[in-house]
């Protein structure tokens, strides 16, 4: 008489918590290496967006000879004024003509 033994596939408890291990530990290792290239990206973006700026207002010097002042003021049609930011002021120069109408 033979007895024949028939072994279930899949993964005993100790071989799932393994895996899960060795995927945590490779996790953690890696998310440094993400946070420090996404903290890269946003220095970049804010070093262009400065630089932008900074264009702005060299064109701004050039078509008009001088920098931005802090503040200008406007008259309004119906009496009063109105009052303007530099950042305003260079929207014009940053190609945002449509915001600045």
């Amino acid at each position: 008489m033979t007895v024949v033994f028939w072994r279930r596939g899949g993964a005993s408890l100790v071989e799932l918590l393994a895996c899960i291990g060795i995927i945590g530990i490779l996790v953690g290792l890696a998310l440094p290496a993400v946070q420090s290239a996404r903290e890269r990206a946003l220095r970049t973006a804010c070093q262009n967006n400065l630089r932008q700026i900074g264009l702005a207002a060299q064109n701004y010097a050039d078509a008009r000879g001088t920098l931005p002042p802090a503040y200008a003021h406007e008259r309004r049609q119906g009496g009063g004024y109105k009052s303007i930011s530099w950042g305003t002021l260079l929207l014009p120069y940053i190609e945002q003509d449509g915001l600045w109408q």
